[in-house]
């Protein structure tokens, strides 16, 4: 049963930099939330006719955290970042979406995200920990540039309180630096080479289009089929009208 979706308004609590191109936004919504890990919700833009979509990546109470990622021309993170402070309101309905993370039932889970699709895997990943410490798990998380990987402490801290938990960042357009934990190469790459085959896990793929094809395509070769996959495509504003993470 998915929960009921609500129209809300909300403070914002902070802004910060998660990384050049995103802002991690809080805000405290007027009244308690039930939501499922992976949902979204719609934002209304101040002075024009459109709604953005932006997925939840951490849920404490009323206070929902979430990614936005800078879009040249685009009305919504112009506005997340060059305009919206701490203290202003914001209107949103939601939750929505039916990317959400499945009763574990024991079949090791692979966390794929590009760019703000971490954002919904984020708060999968953080639930699934709160209800199974010991349940198997990677995540690749896959950036262009090392400045691009945002929360990288926070992973490496669950990985490190969570020994089944794998984290593993890639870059794809520069060489991770000598010794690092940071691998090169796309995150279907990755996948490639890190598995022999996947029969019997569970997959949870979120991020630009190309990259959650070529996912899923990388999935498949390993014997991981459409129904242990989940997807969310994160569309810009230029990509898809209206629809954007």
């Amino acid at each position: 049963e998915f929960p009921l979706v609500e129209d809300f308004r909300a403070i914002v609590v902070n802004i910060d930099p998660a990384s050049p191109l995103v802002r991690r936004v809080t805000l405290e919504l007027d009244r308690d939330i039930v939501l499922l890990p992976g949902q979204y919700f719609q934002w209304e833009v101040p002075g024009h006719a459109v709604k953005r979509a932006y997925s939840v990546a951490q849920t404490i109470g009323r206070q929902l955290e979430f990614h936005i990622k800078y879009s040249p021309q685009g009305v919504a993170s112009e506005w997340v970042f060059n305009a919206l402070r701490p203290g202003d309101q914001v209107t949103l309905s939601g939750p929505y979406g039916r990317f959400f993370l499945r009763p574990p039932d024991g079949s090791p889970a692979v966390f794929l995200a590009g760019g703000t699709g971490l954002a919904p895997i984020k708060a999968m990943i953080a639930a699934l920990y709160d209800q199974r410490p010991d349940y198997p798990a990677i995540l690749i998380f896959g950036a262009r540039t090392i400045d691009e990987l945002y929360d990288d402490n926070y992973f490496q801290a669950l990985s490190m309180a969570h020994p089944t938990f794998r984290y593993l960042p890639a870059v794809s357009d520069e060489a991770p630096p000598a010794n690092s934990h940071v691998v090169s190469g796309r995150v279907d790459e990755v996948i490639t080479r890190t598995f022999e085959r996947l029969q019997g896990h569970k997959a949870y793929v979120a991020g630009p289009p190309p990259m959650v094809d070529a996912c899923v395509a990388a999935l498949y070769q390993k014997r991981l089929f459409a129904r242990d996959i989940y997807r969310e495509d994160f569309f810009t504003q230029e990509e898809h009208g209206q629809t954007i993470r």
